[in-house]
């Protein structure tokens, strides 16, 4: 249950403590305000219960005693049970000590002897006439009347005062058993109350954990599409610091890749200087087969240095999207090879796709690929090439298939990173310096797409471009 609860999220966590906590306390805040309403109810029927008994006892002494029970009769209600007896109903063992404040009331109706029970709730469930001592000296129809007086009530106070007479007043005071129970209408309250805190509650953590999330979309934009645009602070002051210090890191980082940048960019634009200078020198020289193969080395670094160039430039600046038709642009490219005498490559188009994308980066993507196939073609078969394109869900997506050998499994992103080339590519007479993939993964990645290297069951090479919607490409 624990490693379940630290795996939710923060707000699910949060969210289910304060439930748990409002829960608890509202159940408690109505126990206890029910507990004190129904001590204060039962310490206001009792007071009041004694002073109309005291008025009644003044009344009592004034006149006849055969006017007694009349009188009694009158005075009692639903709340106050009254009756005249030869027998107390209270005990004196089970009567309380009274205070000196009640004694002194008492006297002053020259009460002898006074005796006075507080009926406990849980007695309040036992038949009422169980406490009356009157139960065998009544008739059936005067007891049926008597608990009909006690329907919807509990009794709370029991007590017996000795008439001058020699009898005893018994009374019993009652309170409306409604007082006692849970008020609907405070449940409600302390529920709204807590349902209202709890909204706003969730929803200030919600609001405080935005600048989280969009420190977590910023972390990925800047993974996938190089954008370094700094975050706002308009967030709590905790969280504030933790942005600052991604902004700063991204600009740390922005500096870097600009520097790095340039200086590939510087170093391999110097060598041109020395290559150009080696080149003038060895027209001076006699033909020979040595001339020949110098020449040749020279031509291959100067094709390396313009791929380096060309890698730099790929990640100083980006071509802005364009409306293009799709299958023109994948068509001009096959003209192209088959130009070159290429015949083996073949367009599968999924129906006439228009979208907007960056053509020149584009075009250099496929070329990549499909060059990258024709590289390490199978010597023992003729080279095929696929080019496929669909378009689902917003999102394009081009496959460029080959019936080649593929690539290990543990080198299919490996061959992504730059300068890493296969073994049959060492040789610099190929003039191959393994930035072809890492180039077209670069620009991908740039756009927000993704580029996807998979061997194909039987041989040959998946290589699969995914660009995003329009909405979350870059630039």
């Amino acid at each position: 249950m624990a490693s379940w609860f630290k795996s939710r999220s923060l707000l699910l966590q949060i969210s289910l403590i304060m439930l748990l906590g409002f829960s608890i306390g509202t159940w408690l805040s109505v126990q206890l305000v029910t507990d004190e309403r129904e001590q204060n109810i039962n310490r206001i029927s009792s007071s009041v219960t004694i002073n109309r008994v005291i008025a009644l006892l003044e009344i009592l002494a004034s006149v006849p005693d055969k006017l007694h029970n009349n009188i009694v009769k009158a005075s009692q209600g639903s709340d106050l049970q009254l009756s005249i007896d030869s027998f107390p109903m209270t005990q004196a063992n089970e009567s309380v000590k009274l205070s000196n404040a009640l004694l002194l009331k008492f006297s002053k109706v020259q009460a002898a002897n006074i005796r006075l029970k507080a009926i406990q709730s849980e007695e309040n469930s036992a038949k009422i006439n169980s406490m009356h001592p009157m139960r065998g000296r009544h008739s059936g129809k005067r007891q049926q009347a008597m608990h009909k007086q006690y329907i919807g009530y509990l009794p709370t106070l029991a007590g017996s005062v000795q008439l001058s007479s020699g009898n005893w007043l018994n009374f019993t005071s009652s309170i409306e058993e409604k007082s006692t129970q849970w008020s609907w209408s405070l449940l409600l309250s302390l529920l709204s109350i807590a349902i209202l805190t709890t909204f706003l509650m969730l929803w200030t953590i919600k609001h405080s954990l935005t600048p989280v999330k969009e420190l977590a979309n910023a972390a990925r934009r800047m993974g996938t599409h190089r954008d370094f645009t700094p975050l706002q602070l308009d967030a709590p002051s905790d969280i504030q610091p933790t942005i600052q210090a991604f902004n700063k890191m991204q600009l740390q980082i922005q500096e870097y890749l600009e520097d790095r940048t340039k200086m590939v960019a510087a170093i391999s634009h110097d060598l041109r200087t020395p290559i150009t200078s080696l080149r003038l020198q060895l027209e001076f020289i006699e033909e020979s087969e040595d001339k020949a193969q110098m020449l040749n080395t020279l031509l291959n670094m100067e094709k390396m240095i313009g791929a380096t160039l060309a890698f730099a430039r790929d990640h100083a600046e980006l071509e802005a999207l364009k409306k293009v038709n799709l299958d023109s642009l994948i068509q001009t490219i096959i003209d192209d090879y088959h130009d070159r005498n290429i015949r083996n490559i073949k367009y599968d188009q999924d129906s006439a796709i228009t979208g907007k994308v960056p053509p020149i980066n584009l075009r250099r993507m496929i070329e990549n690929l499909v060059n990258n196939s024709l590289q390490y073609a199978d010597d023992n078969k003729p080279v095929c090439i696929s080019i496929l394109s669909r378009q689902s869900d917003n999102k394009l997506t081009i496959q460029v298939i080959d019936n080649g050998p593929g690539i290990e499994e543990s080198k299919l992103q490996e061959v992504l990173k730059p300068f890493v080339r296969l073994d049959r590519a060492r040789d610099t007479n190929l003039s191959n310096v393994g930035l072809g993939l890492s180039i077209t993964h670069s620009l991908i990645q740039a756009y927000g797409g993704q580029l996807t290297l998979k061997n194909i069951s039987g041989g040959g090479l998946c290589a699969e471009l995914m660009f995003p919607s329009a909405a979350d490409m870059k630039p």
